[in-house]
């Protein structure tokens, strides 16, 4: 499938991730017919292994924190985000850094 000639008529790929409105996820192919996502998360957590392997102290040093935003519909977007950044993006377990995620709902105040 390709965009509009209007849009750059450039093919559509895809390597990621989706999820139905009750919050299951659902890898998707890309245009050889392989899921990606598993490979993209094992190079994200590596190289954050990395940058956490230079660090005095990795959990105090290297800190990640996303922000999920999309709320307005009535997806199961707790669900969504517990198991993208909770389960499918970050693994901390062998690098030592720190993470968290905050919802649209549950912004943390901003310093400034």
């Amino acid at each position: 499938m390709r965009l509009p000639d209007a849009l750059g008529g450039d093919a559509i790929t895809t390597s990621g991730l989706n999820y139905d409105s009750d919050g299951n996820h659902r890898f998707l192919l890309n245009n050889q017919g392989k899921k990606e996502w598993l490979q993209m998360q094992d190079r994200l957590n590596d190289t954050l292994d990395a940058i956490a392997d230079q660090a005095v102290s990795a959990k105090d040093q290297l800190q990640v924190s996303v922000v999920g935003m999309g709320d307005g519909t009535d997806a199961d977007f707790p669900a969504i985000y517990a198991d993208l950044f909770g389960e499918r993006t970050f693994d901390n377990s062998k690098g030592g850094w720190a993470y968290d995620y905050f919802t649209s709902y549950a912004l943390p105040d901003f310093v400034g």
